[in-house]
């Protein structure tokens, strides 16, 4: 199994909500997220109100 097709797996593991899944998800990718999250907290007043790490 390449690397995609075990990144999908998981994927299809976190929308089954399988709790290891999601735990292997945010423990692997949680600096990714993060980054995301930060990205769309751009605005000031939610920024103000979150953090990136309130959402992981």
């Amino acid at each position: 199994m390449n690397q995609t097709d075990s990144f999908q797996q998981l994927i299809l593991r976190v929308r089954n909500r399988e709790e290891p899944a999601i735990t292997e998800l945010v423990r692997t990718y949680e600096q990714e997220i993060r980054r995301g999250v930060r990205s769309l907290l751009a605005d000031s007043a939610l920024r103000r109100r979150f953090d990136s790490l309130d959402i992981v």
